[in-house]
């Protein structure tokens, strides 16, 4: 994907505690890990991650929007 262009040269930014970076699909296991924990799901997401197939089918979705809006 040409994800990474969207974000064109942004940098990371790195604290003690936080390490901010631009997002890639491999972080899309991660984000559905953490997104189906009902405790980080409430103040996160506001509702608990469907299944896998279905959270990386909206991953994918999300991808190619931002793609398709900013590429063009």
């Amino acid at each position: 994907m040409e994800i990474e262009k969207i974000y064109g040269d942004l940098p990371v930014l790195e604290t003690d505690r936080l390490i901010l970076r631009k997002m890639t699909m491999e972080d899309a296991e991660d984000m559905f890990s953490y997104g189906s924990k009902e405790e980080v799901a409430k103040y996160v997401t506001k509702t608990k991650q469907p299944q896998a197939p279905v959270f990386m089918h909206g991953v994918r979705l999300l991808f190619s929007f931002l793609e398709q809006t900013f590429l063009k």
